[in-house]
C-alpha cells in the first residue's frame, strides 16, 4: 500500500543548520489534506549523513515517493542524493522542490534520477501530486510542476496560484524533528551568526514580497500575504510551550511592508510576554519604519535589525532594480 512519503534535505551545511521549515510547512499541508500518509524527515546535515546513507534509510523505509529540497547552491547535493536514492530504489518517485528548482528547473531535472520538480510554493503543487500519484492518474498536467518529456525535453506547466490568506496552511509539523537536536547542534542554527540563544526558532509570519530585485529568489511570489496576529501569536505561544525555546528569528522575505500588521504581531509578541530574544535576519525595509514600531521592537525584545541596503550608489540600485 502506498502510505508512505520521506522528505529530505540532502547535504551538508559545515555552517549554518537552520530548521528545514520548508519541508515541515509541506508536511503539515499534507498531513491535513492526507491523513492517512505516513510522513518522516530525514535533515542529512544535522546528522552528517552521506548521500548513500540517506539511500539506506529510504530503502529501509520503503516510501512511495521522496521530496528533497535545496538552494541553487545545493544542487550537486540534491543530485547526487537522488542518483544514491534511485539505484537501492528505483520504482521511488523523486521530487524536488525549494529555491534551487524554482529558479532553475533545467539544471536541477537534467539528473534523470529526478522525476519532477515543484516550482515556487510548495504546499498545494506538492499535495496534488501526491494525491494524484495515490490516484493513479497522470500528474503532468498539475500547475506549478516541471518534469521531463520523452525526448528529455524539461517541461514547465503553468504557474500555479499562491495560497491567498497563508493563515490557512497549518502550523508546521515540527513534531516530525527531534528540535532538542538542533539547539544541542555545535552547528550555528540561527540564519545569521550573530545570535544570543542556541534554543532558537524560525517563523513566517508573511509570504512574498512586491519588489522585484533581480538578485532574489521568487519561490513565495511578489504578493505580499500575511498571516492574521493571532494565527502568528498562536504559533509563537504553542512553540514557546513545547519546546521552550528562547529566541526567535522572523525569516519575512519583507516583515514590515503592512507597517500595521507588523505593530499588530509585535504588540501582540509583547501580550504574551515570553520574555523572547528576537532578531530579523532577513532584513526589513529601511523606508517602511516609524519610531512607534521601534519602539514597539524595543519591548518585544527585538535586538537585532538588519536593513536592505545592497548600494549606497543609484545607479547600482538600478541595475538590480531596487525599488524604494
Amino acid at each position: 500500500m502506498k502510505n508512505k512519503i520521506c522528505l529530505v534535505r540532502p547535504g551538508k551545511y559545515p555552517e549554518g543548520l537552520i530548521i528545514p521549515l520548508g519541508l515541515i510547512y509541506i508536511a503539515g499541508h499534507l498531513r491535513k489534506h492526507l491523513p492517512k500518509v505516513e510522513l518522516s524527515v530525514i535533515d542529512a546535515p544535522l546528522e552528517d549523513l552521506e548521500a548513500h546513507t540517506v539511500a539506506e534509510r529510504i530503502k529501509e523505509a520503503q516510501p512511495f515517493l521522496v521530496g528533497l529540497t535545496g538552494l541553487s547552491f545545493h544542487t550537486p547535493y540534491v543530485q547526487e542524493t537522488a542518483r544514491a536514492i534511485r539505484k537501492v530504489c528505483p520504482e521511488t518517485v523523486i521530487v524536488v522542490g525549494g529555491a534551487g528548482v524554482t529558479s532553475d528547473p533545467k539544471d536541477v531535472l537534467d539528473e534523470p534520477s529526478i522525476d519532477f520538480g515543484v516550482l515556487g510554493e510548495g504546499e498545494e503543487t506538492f499535495f496534488h501530486l501526491v494525491k494524484t500519484i495515490l490516484e493513479e492518474e497522470n500528474p503532468k498536467k498539475i500547475d506549478g510542476l516541471a518534469y521531463r518529456d520523452n525526448e528529455g525535453k524539461v517541461i514547465k506547466n503553468s504557474t500555479r496560484d499562491y495560497i491567498e490568506n497563508p493563515s490557512d496552511i497549518p502550523i508546521p509539523a515540527y513534531d516530525l524533528l527531534d528540535i532538542e537536536r538542533y539547539f544541542k547542534s555545535p552547528k550555528r542554527t540561527s540564519q545569521s551568526p550573530v545570535y544570543i540563544s542556541k534554543r532558537l526558532l524560525p517563523i513566517l509570519t508573511s509570504r512574498g514580497c512586491p519588489f522585484k530585485c533581480i538578485f532574489c529568489h521568487d519561490t513565495l511570489g511578489k504578493t505580499f500575504r500575511s498571516r492574521t496576529p493571532e494565527d502568528i501569536i498562536e504559533e509563537i505561544s504553542f512553540l514557546k510551550k513545547t519546546y521552550a525555546f528562547e529566541e526567535l528569528e522572523i525569516i519575512d522575505d519583507i516583515f514590515n511592508f503592512d507597517i500595521n500588521h507588523a505593530k499588530a504581531v509585535t504588540q501582540g509578541i509583547i501580550d504574551l510576554d515570553l520574555k523572547l530574544k528576537i532578531a530579523f535576519p532577513n532584513g526589513i525595509k529601511y523606508e517602511m519604519i516609524d519610531s512607534e514600531l521601534l519602539q514597539l521592537f524595543k519591548k518585544a525584545g527585538v535586538y537585532r535589525l538588519a536593513f536592505g541596503i545592497e548600494s549606497g550608489d543609484v545607479g547600482g540600485e538600478k541595475i538590480v532594480r531596487k525599488k524604494k
